[in-house]
């Protein structure tokens, strides 16, 4: 039997023999199964049949472009929640090709840590956390609730439930947004079934960004669209939306991760 309980799938487009050894020999390491799951490739256009799962022109109109390596890494996450709701999947592990699992991840998943929300980060940058609901695990960690209206970036590593997938199923398409996160999210956070854990149980490697290296002149756009006399302002819905939404006060109150 696997030290693992729950399936653990690896997003990966199928030509990224270096990346797909790293993370197969880091997880052989640590004893975890694992199957990897093709990536939608968007680095030299969308394939057309993804068009009707996207909208180009939402996107935009909030005041984000994006390019098609986005679209695609958003549409690959969203063919793993698939399977997870098709395969009647209680929980699943997801890791991109680039994460770098900690050695405390097999006692995380061991313990079933994950089961203590539909969506349990392992993976984050300067996340903004609630000041309550904090539980201590293994030891020397510990698992903080999502701060609401300010989810905590990144899609490198992290466990999801049933729930959770057929969540985004259901409300994430079209795709409007990068991979991490689409705006419904929030309802799972509201619900207090957003978890980060601290330290982080998985790194991001150093390999370059293939989104960064495939999506260069949508960058460029993205960031001249939002940039007069050289000064960078925010989408005015995005202002709006903040104030109305209190997400500038919950920062205030939250306690941000290093």
């Amino acid at each position: 039997m696997p030290l693992t309980c729950i399936p653990v799938f690896v997003v990966s487009l199928p030509d990224c023999l270096d990346r797909r050894q790293a993370i197969s020999q880091a997880l052989s390491a640590l004893g975890i199964e694992f199957e990897f799951v093709d990536a939608v490739d968007g680095r030299y256009g969308l394939d057309p049949q993804y068009e009707d799962q996207i909208d180009r022109v939402e996107a935009q109109r909030v005041g984000r472009i994006l390019s098609d390596a986005e679209f695609a890494c958003a549409l690959s996450h969203l063919t793993i929640y698939r399977r997870i709701v098709s395969e009647n999947l209680a929980y699943a592990l997801v890791l991109e090709d680039d994460a770098v699992p900690s050695p405390q991840l097999v006692e995380f998943l061991v313990n079933h840590h994950y089961r203590d929300a539909d969506l349990t980060q392992l993976y984050t940058s300067r996340a903004y956390v609630r000041r309550s609901g904090i539980k201590a695990i293994l030891n020397t960690y510990t698992s903080y609730l999502c701060l609401p209206r300010v989810p905590a970036v990144y899609t490198v590593a992290y466990t999801v439930s049933y729930w959770a997938a057929l969540h985004f199923v259901t409300h994430a398409v079209p795709v409007t947004t990068v991979a991490d996160w689409p705006t419904c999210i929030n309802t799972l956070i509201a619900k207090r079934q957003v978890r980060i854990i601290y330290p982080l149980l998985a790194e991001h490697s150093n390999t370059p960004s293939l989104i960064g290296r495939y999506g260069q002149q949508i960058n460029r756009q993205r960031k001249a669209m939002r940039r007069y006399f050289g000064i960078y302002i925010p989408p005015f819905r995005s202002i709006v939306d903040s104030l109305v939404s209190g997400r500038s006060f919950h920062k205030l109150i939250a306690k941000r991760l290093p």
